[in-house]
Protein backbone atom coordinates (compact mmCIF):
# COMPACT_ATOMS: atom_id res chain seq x y z
CA UNK A 1 0.00 0.00 0.00
CA UNK A 2 1.65 3.23 -0.81
CA UNK A 3 1.91 6.07 1.65
CA UNK A 4 1.68 9.88 0.40
CA UNK A 5 3.96 12.50 1.95
CA UNK A 6 2.57 14.33 4.61
CA UNK A 7 1.88 18.36 3.28
CA UNK A 8 3.36 21.09 4.16
CA UNK A 9 0.86 22.59 6.03
CA UNK A 10 -0.13 19.51 7.75
CA UNK A 11 3.75 19.23 9.07
CA UNK A 12 3.74 23.15 10.05
CA UNK A 13 0.53 22.48 12.12
CA UNK A 14 1.53 18.70 14.01
CA UNK A 15 4.88 20.50 14.73
CA UNK A 16 3.25 24.00 16.34
CA UNK A 17 1.18 21.94 18.42
CA UNK A 18 3.92 19.75 19.21
CA UNK A 19 5.79 22.93 20.99
CA UNK A 20 2.71 24.31 22.41
CA UNK A 21 1.64 20.75 24.08
CA UNK A 22 5.38 20.72 25.42
CA UNK A 23 5.30 24.68 26.91
CA UNK A 24 2.16 23.86 28.67
CA UNK A 25 3.31 20.74 30.39
CA UNK A 26 6.61 22.66 30.95
CA UNK A 27 4.38 25.27 32.80
CA UNK A 28 2.20 23.08 34.48
CA UNK A 29 5.03 20.77 35.85
CA UNK A 30 6.80 24.01 37.01
CA UNK A 31 3.37 25.00 38.57
CA UNK A 32 2.64 22.00 40.41
CA UNK A 33 6.16 21.63 41.85
CA UNK A 34 6.40 25.00 43.38
CA UNK A 35 9.50 25.77 41.59
CA UNK A 36 10.39 29.49 40.21
CA UNK A 37 7.36 31.55 41.39
CA UNK A 38 7.76 35.57 40.83
CA UNK A 39 6.77 38.01 43.58
CA UNK A 40 7.11 41.85 43.73
CA UNK A 41 8.72 44.01 46.80
CA UNK A 42 6.98 46.28 48.51
CA UNK A 43 6.43 47.18 51.86
CA UNK A 44 4.19 48.84 54.74
CA UNK A 45 2.66 52.35 52.78
CA UNK A 46 0.71 54.66 55.10
CA UNK A 47 -1.83 57.17 52.71
CA UNK A 48 -1.51 61.23 54.45
CA UNK A 49 -4.36 62.77 53.73
CA UNK A 50 -4.98 66.48 53.78
CA UNK A 51 -6.39 67.81 57.41
CA UNK A 52 -8.64 70.54 56.12
CA UNK A 53 -9.40 71.94 52.80
CA UNK A 54 -7.41 74.43 50.88
CA UNK A 55 -4.56 75.24 48.97
CA UNK A 56 -0.91 73.55 49.29
CA UNK A 57 0.74 76.46 50.19
CA UNK A 58 4.48 74.83 50.89
CA UNK A 59 5.94 71.25 49.99
CA UNK A 60 8.80 70.70 52.68
CA UNK A 61 9.71 67.38 51.47
CA UNK A 62 10.91 65.49 48.23
CA UNK A 63 10.30 61.51 47.71
CA UNK A 64 13.24 59.94 48.92
CA UNK A 65 13.49 61.84 52.23
CA UNK A 66 13.88 60.15 55.30
CA UNK A 67 10.44 61.06 57.67
CA UNK A 68 10.66 61.60 61.58
CA UNK A 69 7.33 61.04 63.33
CA UNK A 70 5.52 64.60 62.75
CA UNK A 71 7.77 66.10 60.27
CA UNK A 72 6.13 68.37 58.21
CA UNK A 73 5.40 67.46 54.43
CA UNK A 74 2.49 70.29 53.46
CA UNK A 75 1.02 73.43 54.36
CA UNK A 76 -2.53 73.63 53.74
CA UNK A 77 -3.61 77.00 53.95
CA UNK A 78 -7.90 78.53 53.51
CA UNK A 79 -9.52 81.79 54.16
CA UNK A 80 -11.71 80.41 57.33
CA UNK A 81 -8.06 79.19 58.87
CA UNK A 82 -6.25 82.43 58.40
CA UNK A 83 -9.60 84.34 59.50
CA UNK A 84 -9.51 82.10 63.00
CA UNK A 85 -5.78 82.58 63.29
CA UNK A 86 -5.90 86.19 63.22
CA UNK A 87 -8.63 85.95 65.89
CA UNK A 88 -6.92 84.36 67.97
CA UNK A 89 -3.83 85.95 68.00
CA UNK A 90 -5.60 89.14 69.02
CA UNK A 91 -6.87 87.41 71.70
CA UNK A 92 -3.63 85.68 72.92
CA UNK A 93 -2.62 88.97 72.56
CA UNK A 94 -5.06 90.53 75.33
CA UNK A 95 -5.08 88.02 77.38
CA UNK A 96 -1.33 88.47 77.69
CA UNK A 97 -1.42 92.13 78.59
CA UNK A 98 -4.02 91.24 81.10
CA UNK A 99 -2.28 88.63 82.71
CA UNK A 100 0.83 91.21 82.77
CA UNK A 101 -1.64 93.40 84.57
CA UNK A 102 -2.97 90.97 87.21
CA UNK A 103 0.64 89.69 87.72
CA UNK A 104 1.84 93.14 88.79
CA UNK A 105 -1.00 93.52 90.96
CA UNK A 106 -0.42 90.02 92.60
CA UNK A 107 2.98 91.21 93.02
CA UNK A 108 2.44 93.98 94.62
CA UNK A 109 -0.27 92.68 96.81
CA UNK A 110 1.86 90.23 97.86
CA UNK A 111 4.85 92.02 98.98
CA UNK A 112 2.65 93.82 101.83
CA UNK A 113 0.61 90.62 102.99
CA UNK A 114 4.15 89.37 103.14
CA UNK A 115 5.44 92.38 105.30
CA UNK A 116 2.15 91.95 107.20
CA UNK A 117 3.04 88.25 107.85
CA UNK A 118 6.50 89.12 108.85
CA UNK A 119 5.65 91.61 111.35
CA UNK A 120 3.37 89.14 112.69
CA UNK A 121 5.75 86.59 112.93
CA UNK A 122 8.41 88.86 114.60
CA UNK A 123 6.01 89.96 117.43
CA UNK A 124 5.02 86.59 117.51
CA UNK A 125 8.17 85.46 118.54
CA UNK A 126 9.10 88.46 121.04
CA UNK A 127 6.22 87.31 122.59
CA UNK A 128 7.44 84.16 122.61
CA UNK A 129 10.77 85.25 124.38
CA UNK A 130 9.18 87.14 127.11
CA UNK A 131 7.40 84.03 128.23
CA UNK A 132 10.16 82.01 128.44
CA UNK A 133 11.80 85.16 130.37
CA UNK A 134 8.74 84.96 132.65
CA UNK A 135 8.47 81.31 132.79
CA UNK A 136 12.39 80.84 134.34
CA UNK A 137 12.01 83.61 136.45
CA UNK A 138 8.50 81.74 137.82
CA UNK A 139 10.86 78.82 138.19
CA UNK A 140 13.57 80.19 140.06
CA UNK A 141 10.82 81.69 142.34
CA UNK A 142 9.23 78.28 142.80
CA UNK A 143 12.49 76.85 143.66
CA UNK A 144 13.64 79.33 146.44
CA UNK A 145 9.80 79.27 147.91
CA UNK A 146 10.27 75.23 147.76
CA UNK A 147 13.42 75.86 150.15
CA UNK A 148 12.14 78.30 152.35
CA UNK A 149 9.03 75.92 153.16
CA UNK A 150 11.30 73.01 153.44
CA UNK A 151 13.57 75.19 156.21
CA UNK A 152 9.98 76.48 157.89
CA UNK A 153 8.92 73.12 158.09
CA UNK A 154 11.57 72.07 159.63
CA UNK A 155 11.65 74.89 162.75
CA UNK A 156 7.74 74.01 162.65
CA UNK A 157 7.90 70.36 163.71
CA UNK A 158 11.22 71.00 166.22
CA UNK A 159 8.59 73.06 167.79
CA UNK A 160 5.49 70.74 168.28
CA UNK A 161 7.12 69.23 171.36
CA UNK A 162 6.99 71.23 175.20
CA UNK A 163 10.17 72.12 176.40
CA UNK A 164 9.90 72.04 180.41
CA UNK A 165 13.18 73.29 182.55
CA UNK A 166 14.22 71.42 185.33
CA UNK A 167 13.09 72.30 189.44
CA UNK A 168 15.86 72.89 191.47
CA UNK A 169 15.58 73.53 195.12
CA UNK A 170 17.84 76.42 195.91
CA UNK A 171 15.22 78.80 193.83
CA UNK A 172 11.34 79.55 194.00
CA UNK A 173 9.74 76.54 191.95
CA UNK A 174 8.63 78.24 189.03
CA UNK A 175 6.27 76.30 186.14
CA UNK A 176 7.50 77.12 183.13
CA UNK A 177 5.32 77.31 179.83
CA UNK A 178 5.61 75.14 176.70
CA UNK A 179 7.92 76.61 173.95
CA UNK A 180 5.72 76.80 170.52
CA UNK A 181 6.75 78.58 166.80
CA UNK A 182 6.14 81.31 166.48
CA UNK A 183 2.95 83.30 164.85
CA UNK A 184 5.39 84.60 162.02
CA UNK A 185 6.77 81.61 161.75
CA UNK A 186 3.82 79.51 160.90
CA UNK A 187 2.97 82.24 158.43
CA UNK A 188 6.22 82.29 156.70
CA UNK A 189 5.91 78.77 155.98
CA UNK A 190 2.47 78.66 154.90
CA UNK A 191 3.13 81.68 152.38
CA UNK A 192 6.26 79.56 151.07
CA UNK A 193 3.94 76.80 150.30
CA UNK A 194 1.61 78.95 148.80
CA UNK A 195 4.08 80.71 147.07
CA UNK A 196 5.70 77.64 145.26
CA UNK A 197 2.29 76.28 143.73
CA UNK A 198 1.84 79.81 142.61
CA UNK A 199 4.65 79.88 140.99
CA UNK A 200 4.24 76.07 139.47
CA UNK A 201 0.61 76.97 138.12
CA UNK A 202 2.26 79.56 136.32
CA UNK A 203 4.97 77.69 134.71
CA UNK A 204 2.34 75.57 133.20
CA UNK A 205 0.05 78.59 132.13
CA UNK A 206 3.58 80.18 129.98
CA UNK A 207 4.15 76.44 129.06
CA UNK A 208 0.90 76.47 127.14
CA UNK A 209 1.40 80.07 126.11
CA UNK A 210 4.65 79.69 124.65
CA UNK A 211 3.35 76.42 122.36
CA UNK A 212 0.58 78.47 121.44
CA UNK A 213 3.50 81.33 120.13
CA UNK A 214 4.77 78.07 118.18
CA UNK A 215 1.85 76.95 116.68
CA UNK A 216 0.91 80.08 115.54
CA UNK A 217 4.39 81.22 113.96
CA UNK A 218 4.32 77.77 112.05
CA UNK A 219 0.86 78.71 110.73
CA UNK A 220 2.34 82.19 109.34
CA UNK A 221 5.35 80.72 107.72
CA UNK A 222 2.60 78.43 106.14
CA UNK A 223 0.83 81.42 104.73
CA UNK A 224 4.15 82.97 103.95
CA UNK A 225 4.78 80.30 101.50
CA UNK A 226 1.63 80.41 99.74
CA UNK A 227 0.00 83.87 99.80
CA UNK A 228 1.27 84.69 96.44
CA UNK A 229 -0.51 81.94 94.99
CA UNK A 230 -3.79 82.47 97.01
CA UNK A 231 -3.87 85.80 96.16
CA UNK A 232 -3.33 85.10 92.34
CA UNK A 233 -6.24 82.50 92.29
CA UNK A 234 -8.40 85.19 94.01
CA UNK A 235 -7.94 87.93 90.97
CA UNK A 236 -8.41 84.66 88.87
CA UNK A 237 -5.18 84.73 87.17
CA UNK A 238 -5.10 80.92 86.93
CA UNK A 239 -8.27 80.64 84.73
CA UNK A 240 -6.30 83.51 82.53
CA UNK A 241 -3.59 81.22 81.85
CA UNK A 242 -6.01 78.74 81.06
CA UNK A 243 -7.79 80.24 78.32
CA UNK A 244 -4.47 82.15 76.87
CA UNK A 245 -3.27 78.21 76.62
CA UNK A 246 -6.17 76.65 74.95
CA UNK A 247 -6.38 79.63 72.47
CA UNK A 248 -2.41 78.99 72.00
CA UNK A 249 -3.11 75.08 71.00
CA UNK A 250 -6.24 76.24 68.98
CA UNK A 251 -4.08 78.60 66.50
CA UNK A 252 -1.43 75.87 66.50
CA UNK A 253 -4.09 73.95 65.35
CA UNK A 254 -5.20 76.05 62.89
CA UNK A 255 -1.95 76.80 61.28
CA UNK A 256 -0.31 79.16 63.31
CA UNK A 257 -0.35 83.04 62.77
CA UNK A 258 -0.76 82.52 58.78
CA UNK A 259 -3.75 80.29 59.23
CA UNK A 260 -1.91 77.19 57.10
CA UNK A 261 -2.27 73.72 58.90
CA UNK A 262 0.62 71.11 58.64
CA UNK A 263 0.76 67.65 57.06
CA UNK A 264 2.50 65.52 59.18
CA UNK A 265 4.13 62.68 58.36
CA UNK A 266 2.49 59.60 60.79
CA UNK A 267 5.53 58.18 61.58
CA UNK A 268 9.31 57.19 60.59
CA UNK A 269 9.48 56.24 56.97
CA UNK A 270 10.43 57.29 53.75
CA UNK A 271 8.68 59.88 51.58
CA UNK A 272 7.55 57.73 48.54
CA UNK A 273 5.06 59.93 46.59
CA UNK A 274 3.55 63.50 46.92
CA UNK A 275 0.35 63.36 44.93
CA UNK A 276 -0.20 67.20 44.67
CA UNK A 277 2.04 70.38 43.81
CA UNK A 278 2.22 73.56 45.04
CA UNK A 279 -0.81 75.99 44.33
CA UNK A 280 -2.99 72.58 44.36
CA UNK A 281 -6.52 72.79 45.71
CA UNK A 282 -7.48 69.83 48.12
CA UNK A 283 -10.24 68.95 50.11
CA UNK A 284 -10.43 67.71 53.52
CA UNK A 285 -9.30 63.61 53.66
CA UNK A 286 -7.50 63.97 50.74
CA UNK A 287 -4.82 61.92 49.79
CA UNK A 288 -1.67 63.66 49.26
CA UNK A 289 1.35 61.77 50.01
CA UNK A 290 2.40 57.91 50.45
CA UNK A 291 5.16 57.53 53.61
CA UNK A 292 6.50 53.45 53.29
CA UNK A 293 8.39 52.09 56.06
CA UNK A 294 11.30 50.23 54.18
CA UNK A 295 12.53 48.15 57.47
CA UNK A 296 9.23 46.24 56.79
CA UNK A 297 9.63 45.38 53.43
CA UNK A 298 7.85 41.51 52.30
CA UNK A 299 7.57 40.53 48.99
CA UNK A 300 4.21 40.26 47.61
CA UNK A 301 3.58 36.61 45.67
CA UNK A 302 0.93 35.10 43.76
CA UNK A 303 0.92 31.54 44.61
CA UNK A 304 -1.58 29.51 42.15
CA UNK A 305 -4.40 27.75 43.45
CA UNK A 306 -3.24 24.42 42.35
CA UNK A 307 -0.06 24.47 44.59
CA UNK A 308 -1.34 26.54 47.81
CA UNK A 309 -1.35 23.57 49.68
CA UNK A 310 2.54 23.84 49.74
CA UNK A 311 2.96 26.97 50.96
CA UNK A 312 0.96 26.93 54.58
CA UNK A 313 1.18 30.12 56.81
CA UNK A 314 4.86 29.37 58.13
CA UNK A 315 6.71 27.65 55.23
CA UNK A 316 10.32 29.00 54.89
CA UNK A 317 10.65 29.45 51.41
CA UNK A 318 13.81 30.95 49.18
CA UNK A 319 13.93 34.34 48.04
CA UNK A 320 16.30 34.99 44.91
CA UNK A 321 17.20 38.43 44.81
CA UNK A 322 18.87 40.24 41.39
CA UNK A 323 22.40 39.99 41.05
CA UNK A 324 22.40 36.70 42.85
CA UNK A 325 21.80 37.26 46.30
CA UNK A 326 20.05 34.22 47.93
CA UNK A 327 17.69 34.47 51.47
CA UNK A 328 15.56 33.09 53.41
CA UNK A 329 11.54 34.19 53.66
CA UNK A 330 8.78 32.41 55.84
CA UNK A 331 5.18 33.11 54.48
CA UNK A 332 3.65 35.38 57.09
CA UNK A 333 0.02 35.12 56.12
CA UNK A 334 -2.14 33.97 52.71
CA UNK A 335 -5.32 36.21 51.39
CA UNK A 336 -8.45 34.47 51.96
CA UNK A 337 -9.73 34.95 48.31
CA UNK A 338 -8.72 34.03 45.14
CA UNK A 339 -7.76 36.20 42.38
CA UNK A 340 -8.36 35.69 38.43
CA UNK A 341 -5.69 37.61 36.14
CA UNK A 342 -7.70 37.79 32.66
CA UNK A 343 -10.13 36.27 30.16
CA UNK A 344 -7.46 33.71 29.55
CA UNK A 345 -7.63 32.70 33.15
CA UNK A 346 -10.96 32.88 33.51
CA UNK A 347 -11.74 30.70 30.83
CA UNK A 348 -9.56 27.88 31.51
CA UNK A 349 -10.20 28.10 35.31
CA UNK A 350 -6.63 28.98 36.65
CA UNK A 351 -6.65 31.58 39.61
CA UNK A 352 -4.37 32.22 42.38
CA UNK A 353 -3.90 34.01 46.25
CA UNK A 354 -1.70 36.48 47.66
CA UNK A 355 0.65 35.16 50.10
CA UNK A 356 3.32 38.08 51.96
CA UNK A 357 6.81 36.85 52.56
CA UNK A 358 8.89 38.33 55.23
CA UNK A 359 12.39 37.97 55.97
CA UNK A 360 13.83 35.07 57.84
CA UNK A 361 17.08 35.02 59.45
CA UNK A 362 20.15 37.04 57.16
CA UNK A 363 18.58 40.54 56.40
CA UNK A 364 17.61 41.03 53.18
CA UNK A 365 19.84 42.98 50.68
CA UNK A 366 18.25 46.99 49.84
CA UNK A 367 17.07 46.69 46.46
CA UNK A 368 14.52 49.11 44.88
CA UNK A 369 10.63 48.55 45.88
CA UNK A 370 8.74 46.93 43.28
CA UNK A 371 11.64 44.70 41.81
CA UNK A 372 10.55 41.20 40.92
CA UNK A 373 11.65 38.52 43.18
CA UNK A 374 11.69 35.05 42.62
CA UNK A 375 10.26 32.26 45.17
CA UNK A 376 12.26 29.25 45.11
CA UNK A 377 10.13 26.97 46.08
CA UNK A 378 9.58 25.32 50.23
CA UNK A 379 12.78 24.87 52.67
CA UNK A 380 13.65 21.57 52.86
CA UNK A 381 13.49 20.82 56.11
Amino acid sequence: MDRRPASTGTTLLLLVGSVAASVSLTGWIAAGSGDELRGRLVCVETTVRAPTSGRVAVRRHRPGDTLRTGDTLLLVENDESRRRAAELTDEIARLDAEIERLRARVEVETAWRLREIDGEIHETELRAAELLRQRFDEEVGAIAWADLANATSASFDDGNQPVVKPITVMARPQRERPVRPSYAEGTVHVEALLRTEKSRNAIEVFDAQIELCEQRVTSLRSLRERVGAEIAMAHGTAKLVADRDRARDELERVGGGDGSQAVVAPGFGELDEVLVAEGDVVVAGQPVATVVDRARSFVELPIPSAVLDEFPVGTSVHVLFPGGARRRGRVESVTSRAHVDDATAAATGDSYVLARIVPEGKLWPDVPLGTAIEIDGPVAD
